[in-house]
C-alpha cells in the first residue's frame, strides 16, 4: 500500500517530503564556510582595529621623538604585524599577489631595523 502511494505521488508530481536529517545536512552545507555576515563584520572590526593601531603608533611615535627618546618598541610590533598580513595576504590571494608580498617584506625589513635600533638602544651604544 505503502509503494503505491509513493507511485502515486510521484505521478501526480508531487514530491517526497525531506526528512529533518535531510534538512539538517542541507544547512550543514550551506553554513560549512560561515555567515558572509559575520565575516564581513569582522574583516571591517579588523580595518577599523588596525587602522585605529596605527594612529595611536603614529601618534606615540611622534610625541616621543619630540621628547628626545625615540621608541622603536611600538614600530617593531606594528612593522611586524604589517609584514605579516602582508605576507600572508600575498600567500593566499591570486589578485594581487606581488603587491601584497613586497608591501609584506618592505614592513618586515623595517621591523628587523626596528629590532636592531631596539637592540642597540638597550645596550646603550645609542
Amino acid at each position: 500500500m505503502e509503494e503505491e502511494n509513493k507511485d502515486f505521488d510521484a505521478r501526480e508530481g508531487k514530491a517526497e517530503q525531506p526528512t529533518r536529517e535531510d534538512i539538517l545536512a542541507a544547512s550543514r552545507n550551506e553554513n560549512k564556510n560561515g555567515d558572509e555576515r559575520e565575516k564581513q563584520i569582522y574583516k571591517n572590526a579588523i580595518q577599523i582595529a588596525y587602522s585605529i593601531g596605527f594612529i595611536l603608533t603614529c601618534v606615540i611615535m611622534l610625541v616621543s621623538s619630540v621628547m628626545g627618546k625615540l621608541s622603536a618598541e611600538l614600530m617593531i610590533v606594528y612593522t611586524g604585524m604589517s609584514g605579516t598580513m602582508g605576507l600572508y595576504c600575498g600567500i593566499k590571494f591570486t589578485k594581487r599577489k606581488p603587491l601584497f608580498l613586497a608591501c609584506g617584506a618592505v614592513c618586515l625589513f623595517a621591523c628587523a631595523v626596528f629590532i636592531v635600533y631596539w637592540i642597540l638602544q638597550l645596550c646603550g651604544v645609542i
